[in-house]
């Protein structure tokens, strides 16, 4: 019997709510791993190792729950959600990197990438190699969280993006400002985390509908 479907991404929606919301909810352990890591001040790295682990444990034994068509289905939605994820953080980078050039803000927004290498590397010392590692972190947080929105909200209009990052916008403006003691410079915080946010879940909005018109 002829499949009524034209590729794999499109078996997606035929996954109960239930396990979208599940395999999408797996992706989202980089940003839980943080909140964990600010509240609790254990190393962030073993954090990240712990739920990565946890999550990947789960999905593997989940997916073989499923028929084949949806594993290759959500296999592709992953893929597709590597893709994004990079160039929507890569939009987010250049429209805070553009702000700070153009002098609009004063803060510097690659200087979180230091703490973010430093609580993984479990080292107060900032480095090049912290930096590097922050920087890793910061994307992999990107991807993962794209990976997320590709598997839960596949054929949204883009505005679901937008959405998207609103959403993560509202929980950094509730948990960094503490974090980083940034109450002179909370203006450009916001600035920065409003126009960032903004960009990456235009971008993720987009593509994501590009792909599942």
């Amino acid at each position: 019997m002829q499949k009524n479907v034209k590729s794999y991404t499109s078996v997606i929606p035929l996954i109960e709510l239930i396990d979208r919301i599940r395999f999408a909810t797996v992706f989202l352990f980089t940003g839980l791993a943080l909140l964990l890591y600010i509240y609790t001040g254990i190393n962030l790295g073993i954090i990240l190792l712990v739920l990565g682990l946890a999550g990947a444990t789960y999905s593997g034994l989940r997916i073989r729950a499923v028929d084949a068509d949806i594993k290759m289905a959500l296999y592709s939605r992953v893929l597709l959600g590597v893709r994004i994820g990079l160039i929507s953080t890569a939009v987010y980078d250049v429209l805070r990197i553009v702000l700070y050039c153009l002098k609009i803000v004063e803060v510097y927004p690659f200087e979180a990438f230091n703490l973010f290498g430093q609580a993984i590397l479990g080292t107060y010392e900032s480095s090049q190699f912290a930096f590097a590692v922050g920087t890793m972190s910061h994307v992999l947080n990107g991807v993962c969280f794209s990976i997320s929105y590709c598997i839960l909200m596949q054929g949204k209009p883009f505005y679901w993006g937008m959405l998207w990052g609103l959403g993560l916008q509202s929980t950094m403006m509730m948990v960094y400002p503490n974090w980083l003691q940034l109450s002179d410079s909370m203006t450009d915080f916001i600035i920065i985390s409003m126009v960032g946010h903004w960009g990456y879940g235009l971008a993720l909005g987009l593509l994501n509908r590009a792909k599942n018109p």
